[in-house]
């Protein structure tokens, strides 16, 4: 017993120790807490489990010839039926030549024919012809006809030439576009003319193209033909199993590069030199599947740089793979605690297919100027050969069907 009745406890005063009792248990808590929190998130962040891809079935191809997929319809589904959209027709190298549209009433058509010099596309209305555009065999466009053109054709001494005369909309002016085609030196010419107020023919357009022994472009020159600081462009083809090679100079400097895949029209690579100054260099990696680059534009992971004009790199972007080589993030190197400009992750079903990808881009024009953000989840659907054939995003009511044909095209 002390005096004044106070007891204690070891050591400590009674008072004393409840309240250290409390303290200890109080902090037990806290760390038990903190575990707990600690265990539940480790559970959250657990590692994604990723499949060994089950590969998609193949086309058996006659022998010489090769398989290659291509879109036959588009269909759309809004209020639980399906509307054909768009219906394709391709010839037997691959190559579409009708396209008919559904979403105008009466539904148009475009038709393209592939001749020596390019192609045209007419757009026909029920039976009325509208416009007609021409391309080189490049796939540059050259120009268009309102309402149709006439047509001369001439061949002489080896050269063949083609002159088209009609009204260029919207404007009406008379247009007049000559293309010579040297089969002896495997050489295009195509020249374009419009009339002046006098009548007289003012020349617009001139550019030569160089062809191998089986048709393919293998130079392109565009000539300045007026004084408005166009410079002279030189475009060299080079071609190596299914891949295409394209390199671009203008007056005389390297400006851009490209490889393509010519089956799937896709863009394995491209660099070139920004507007102000530096350089963008990109290799693209897509994941498996028929669809098409212009369908990819938001969706297809890229790595690589972007250099200021003095060879600094500005930004770098980077794809991170799962252990079987496939791409599950891409994203933009930027500086701790910024966002990325870029973020793209994809989804994998049990079969290891690519099912589906959330995109966020923040886009700057050259000059920096902020141009917007676009951001959402695109889920996929797949057939056994690997066609995409069903299409929907998030938050959005309807679906995209895609119908499908294989066409065998003869191996070069």
């Amino acid at each position: 017993m002390e005096a004044n009745g106070s007891k204690k406890i070891l050591g400590m005063k009674r008072k004393t120790f409840f309240i250290g009792v409390i303290a200890v248990c109080a902090a037990a808590l806290l760390i038990e807490a903190g575990l707990l929190f600690h265990t539940l998130l480790k559970k959250k962040q657990k590692p994604v489990v990723y499949f060994e891809p089950v590969p998609y079935l193949k086309k058996e191809a006659p022998e010489g010839y090769r398989a290659v997929w291509r879109v036959s319809g588009i269909l759309y589904d809004s209020e639980g039926q399906k509307k054909t959209y768009r219906e394709y027709e391709y010839d037997e190298l691959g190559r579409v030549i009708s396209e008919i549209n559904y979403y105008f009433d009466p539904a148009r058509t475009t038709k393209t024919i592939y001749d020596w010099y390019g192609k045209r596309e007419e757009e026909w209305e029920a039976d009325q012809l509208n416009d007609v555009k021409f391309f080189d065999l490049t796939g540059d466009y050259l120009g268009g006809f309102e309402g149709g053109a006439d047509y001369l054709t001439t061949d002489e001494n080896g050269v063949q030439t083609l002159e088209i005369n009609g009204f260029e909309p919207p404007y009406h002016e008379e247009k007049q576009m000559v293309i010579a085609y040297n089969s002896n030196k495997n050489s295009l010419n195509y020249v374009i003319y419009y009339r002046g107020e006098d009548g007289k023919p003012i020349q617009k357009a001139n550019r030569d193209l160089l062809l191998d022994d089986s048709g393919r472009v293998l130079r392109k020159t565009v000539y300045p033909v007026q004084e408005h600081g166009d410079q002279e462009t030189l475009t060299e083809y080079r071609y190596e199993d299914n891949l295409a090679y394209k390199t671009v100079y203008k007056d005389g400097m390297l400006d851009s590069e490209e490889v393509r895949d010519i089956d799937t029209d896709r863009v394995i690579h491209d660099g070139r030199e920004r507007m102000y100054g530096g350089t963008e260099q990109f290799t693209y990696h897509y994941p498996e599947g028929n669809y098409s680059f212009k369908f990819m534009k938001y969706v297809t992971a890229f790595e690589g740089a972007v250099k200021d004009a003095d060879g600094k790199v500005v930004t770098t972007y980077k794809i991170d793979y799962n252990e079987y080589g496939q791409p599950v993030k891409c994203y933009d190197d930027v500086r701790k605690g910024s966002a990325h400009n870029v973020n793209i992750s994809y989804g994998y079903d049990e079969n290891g297919h690519w099912n589906s990808v959330y995109y966020r881009y923040v886009e700057y024009d050259d000059t920096g100027k902020y141009l917007g953000k676009v951001e959402n989840t695109l889920n996929l659907a797949f057939d056994e050969y690997g066609n995409r054939i069903e299409e929907w995003e998030k938050g959005s009511a309807g679906k995209t069907y895609y119908e499908w044909t294989c066409i065998f095209v003869p191996e070069e």
